[in-house]
């Protein structure tokens, strides 16, 4: 139960529930950093949800982090909610007090993880996800933003902590060897050997890095994988965007990539249908390039600016997206395999079949770090990919 039950009791009769409502929580958290709880109304059923944004994380006692995060994250979905109203969940309240957002529940919408898992296709998930991306981006970048606004947007959404936190977690911690870092013991080895004393990927991962830190294109959601995205129906649902900030584009394309093919190499590892390994292969490249189509309708139908409508410039542009793309997705592969914050499908392996698939990950991430800036283009990066998941 709710530590904080009778305010949150209190405050849901103020907001949406009637003052004689009675009220149930349970709480169904599952991810890292924060609470989640369900309200649910006795009388009608109806039920919302509840995230508490408090300072000591659930991962560990030693991560603490600012509780205004939830406010950004409520500000995210409500920036968006007109533009891709079916694909965000429901705001329905904030409390800054109680660091609380009340949302939709969508308690009949799998997390798209385990749907995943469970072998579900869903015929449009790439082309979605990569509209997402593209018109999230696109709007609030200086294609179709003013500098005022940009400058004003990115002030709203500075995150330093989970900034912190991200490159502690994806472009530290895997590269150096940290104390929360591991594998199988038959990857050991390899592990030192291809990671760690690797001075190429060391260096691309300090381009990396100090990418993140200085490149504002465009305000991401900032965690964005498989298990920040519900089904409804065939329509993926976006939620947790509690780690958005201003940063490089290609950082959030990036991360559903590695999903993306993290997900393919555990179907083969494991022996899974061959059909869904397919489908999961059409929906890495229907991503990309359903990004890179929406990115530059967008471009062309909000750009003002005379200088940036230029076709060779965009061109440029998005090549060097893409680049981003293929980098951040391997430093999301390495630090999924390797980090604190591990994928669930390591443990539903056995012991052979987990030290192959770390293995195959690991090169994976690593291919594609040394490689990004010739990975420069969707052809690219799915040709990459291709070649290199046998």
């Amino acid at each position: 139960m709710p530590k904080d039950e009778k305010q949150f009791e209190a405050y849901l009769k103020q907001t949406i529930f009637s003052s004689d409502a009675v009220l149930c929580f349970e709480e169904i958290s599952e991810g890292n950093i924060n609470h989640i709880y369900r309200a649910t109304e006795q009388k009608s059923g109806r039920s919302v949800v509840l995230k508490q944004a408090e300072y000591v994380s659930r991962i560990s006692p030693d991560i603490c982090l600012n509780t205004d995060r939830g406010k950004r994250e409520a500000a995210y979905f409500n920036l968006f909610a007109a533009r891709l109203p079916e694909m965000l969940p429901q705001v329905f309240a904030y409390d800054e007090a109680l660091h609380l957002i009340v949302m939709q529940d969508m308690k009949n919408c799998p997390v798209l993880r385990r749907a995943l898992l469970s072998e579900r296709q869903s015929e449009h998930l790439g082309e979605q996800l990569g509209a997402f991306v593209a018109k999230t981006t696109a709007a609030t970048s200086d294609f179709c933003l003013t500098h005022p606004k940009k400058r004003e947007l990115q002030q709203s959404f500075s995150n330093p902590e989970l900034c912190d936190l991200t490159e502690k977690l994806v472009l530290t911690d895997p590269f150096v060897g940290a104390k929360e870092n591991g594998v199988c013991t038959e990857n050991a080895a390899f592990l030192e050997q291809r990671i760690y004393q690797n001075k190429q990927l060391r260096q691309c991962a300090a381009e990396l890095k100090f990418r993140f830190m200085n490149v504002t294109q465009a305000l991401l959601h900032g965690d964005l994988h498989f298990g920040s995205v519900f089904l409804n129906g065939d329509t993926p649902v976006i939620f947790d965007p509690e780690f958005c900030f201003f940063g490089p584009i290609g950082f959030d394309l990036g991360n559903l990539l590695a999903h993306f093919l993290m997900e393919t190499l555990y179907v083969r590892v494991r022996g899974g249908d061959a059909l869904f390994e397919l489908w999961l292969r059409k929906m890495t490249a229907q991503m990309l390039r359903s990004f890179e189509k929406e990115f530059r309708a967008a471009v062309k139908m909000d750009c003002t600016d005379a200088v940036l409508q230029n076709e060779r410039f965009l061109d440029s542009f998005i090549a060097s997206v893409f680049a981003d793309t293929a980098g951040f997705a391997g430093a999301e592969c390495l630090r999924r395999t390797i980090g604190i914050a591990k994928i669930p499908e390591f443990d539903l392996l056995k012991s052979a079949q987990r030290v192959q698939y770390e293995r195959k990950i690991m090169n994976a991430g690593v291919l594609l770090m040394e490689h990004m800036h010739s990975l420069n283009s969707a052809d690219a990066l799915l040709s990459m990919i291709e070649k290199n998941s046998n």
